[in-house]
């Protein structure tokens, strides 16, 4: 499979063919968001989540000042720069949380982005039908496809 640099694609089939399989195999220099991310947090607060993969033996103030700087970058390109880091992820909103399942892959820079249906549970009935935050969404994944490639 081939998906031009700075591209968008679709992946679609019925269900049980094999688009998440495909999706979890994919990994390497890519970013993936599950359908239910809220099932994945590891960290004891957003902070933690955002920096689950990074060393922590990192001794140089200037590489510690570029990672504070992206992870304010990422939460206010997902929207979320007025929470506070120290909540645990599963404090946040279903929304919230899924916007953090986003950053937790943005802040990793990957050349590709695969989304395993980002829209689901956002705005969905009986939830209330929120076309805004489905808007949203498909809105950042647009500007999302400026940085890297997104396959969702």
């Amino acid at each position: 499979m081939d998906l031009p640099a700075h591209s968008m694609g679709l992946l679609i089939g019925r269900s049980g063919s094999g688009k998440t399989t495909l999706l979890q195999e994919r990994m390497a220099r890519v970013g993936l968001v599950f359908q239910f991310p809220e099932r994945h947090f590891l960290g004891q607060d957003v902070l933690s989540e955002l920096t689950f993969t990074w060393p922590r033996d990192i001794g140089f103030m200037w590489e510690q000042e570029r990672q504070r700087q992206r992870i304010t970058r990422v939460m206010h390109a997902v929207g979320l720069s007025d929470i506070n880091l120290s909540l645990p992820p599963w404090a946040l909103s279903g929304g919230q949380q899924r916007r953090l399942a986003l950053a937790l892959q943005l802040v990793r820079q990957p050349d590709v982005l695969l989304l395993d249906e980002p829209l689901a549970g956002v705005g969905q009935w009986p939830a209330g039908l929120d076309w805004r935050a489905r808007r949203e969404v498909v809105e950042l994944l647009g500007r999302l496809k400026q940085e890297c490639s997104l396959l969702v």
